[in-house]
């Protein structure tokens, strides 16, 4: 029987998405400070003929999650944050929360939230609010501000419209993220962008990262595709930006980080390493992300319902693994985490085998659960014992 030369499954399972339905993607891994695998498959311009480098700048969608959630616990490290501290301590459009609830008769009607949204609610996605971007209070605050819409708008905006539910009783994908980054904003007095910048992006030579598309930076955003499963076709993307950064002043913590798979790796390998960069630089400690990896959602795992995620939990703010053998994934250990973007951006990270993977696509209808599979799959296969675990 031959064996399998280190990385084939990952490698095989790369080109299979892009003979599959994919136009293009990369992958880097990294190990200890060290990059030991890359590689490329499909197109980056399929119209125009250019082959995917991995050298592509992308949106990264709700990856940006992940880095907005590790950039305020490290204000949580410096006790400047508290977790269950309410909203509303910094916040104050927040001290007096709807929710709309229906009666017995199935009629609508608003009534006071009875708690608080804390600012765990926002990490964990269980504070009521939704994923609606196109509300009446969001569309008057990108007119009030001239199309501006700056961070700390957004809580104003989100404030004026009901919860969906109790803050602290269900977990429901949503702005919280967007809410947390203006939470942070008003705490520290500072654009959210701006501290990315200084925390983790200069220091980490992250040249090519930011929130938000900036000129002669990152303004070279590979073409965005969309697949259409009724036709398993794809084409190019009906608008080429990102529609939830709603506003140019708007530093998106859910969706509106800009970066490269390279770019994006040195972040995933330092936290893979505890929070050290390669050349020793401590951006985060490593029991603070610890913390961010552990269940924050054992009471409400029920509306935790996400198929790809059925051997998940869900930490403060990432996905957190929490049975490896259910998962078909027996060399990985529990509580790796990461998460996945809307346009097919991917991260794992592995801290106990100081070990993370970078998977960039640039698709709408991204066929997450699939590539989700294949590259824990292939990171984790047989053949890369002794090398990566």
């Amino acid at each position: 029987m031959r064996h399998k030369m280190a990385f084939e499954t990952l490698t095989k399972n790369i080109e299979y998405l892009t003979d599959w339905r994919v136009v293009g993607n990369s992958c880097s891994v990294y190990k200890d400070g060290k990059q030991v695998y890359t590689h490329a498959s499909g197109y980056s311009d399929r119209e125009n003929g250019i082959l995917m480098t991995g050298g592509e700048t992308h949106y990264l969608y709700s990856v940006s999650k992940v880095i907005t959630c590790a950039l305020a616990m490290t204000l949580w490290e410096k006790g400047i944050l508290k977790l269950d501290a309410p909203i509303s301590d910094v916040l104050p459009e927040w001290k007096s929360p709807l929710v709309r609830v229906a009666d017995a008769d199935g009629n609508e009607k608003l009534v006071p939230a009875e708690r608080p949204i804390t600012v765990r609610n926002l990490f964990t996605m269980t504070a009521g609010l939704t994923y609606d971007r196109d509300t009446p209070q969001i569309r008057a605050a990108y007119e009030r501000t001239d199309g501006r819409l700056p961070t700390r708008e957004i809580s104003r905006a989100l404030a004026e419209t009901p919860l969906v539910f109790r803050p602290g009783t269900a977990w429901r994908y949503s702005l919280c993220h967007d809410l947390l980054a203006a939470y942070c904003e008003e705490l520290i007095g500072e654009r959210f962008g701006d501290f990315a910048e200084r925390k983790f992006f200069s220091p980490l030579g992250m040249t090519r990262t930011s929130y938000g598309v900036k000129k002669g930076k990152n303004d070279d955003v590979a073409p965005l595709y969309k697949f259409e499963p009724d036709t398993e076709t794809s084409h190019l993307n009906e608008t080429q930006r990102n529609t939830y950064i709603l506003g140019s002043e708007y530093d998106c913590g859910g969706a509106g980080v800009i970066s490269c798979r390279d770019d994006t790796a040195k972040l995933m390998d330092a936290l893979a390493r505890g929070g050290v960069s390669a050349d020793g630089v401590r951006i985060i400690g490593e029991d603070t992300l610890k913390l961010m990896r552990e269940n924050e959602i054992a009471a409400v795992r029920d509306s935790w319902q996400w198929e790809q995620y059925r051997y998940y939990n869900y930490g403060l703010g990432v996905y957190t693994l929490d049975d490896p053998i259910a998962l078909g994934v027996p060399n990985a250990p529990r509580k790796i985490f990461g998460w996945c973007g809307a346009a097919g951006y991917h991260v794992i990270v592995d801290m106990d085998n100081k070990l993370s993977l970078v998977y960039a696509e640039q698709m709408h209808n991204s066929q997450e659960a699939t590539f989700l599979r294949l590259m824990r799959e292939g990171l984790y296969a047989d053949e890369n014992k002794g090398i990566l675990f």
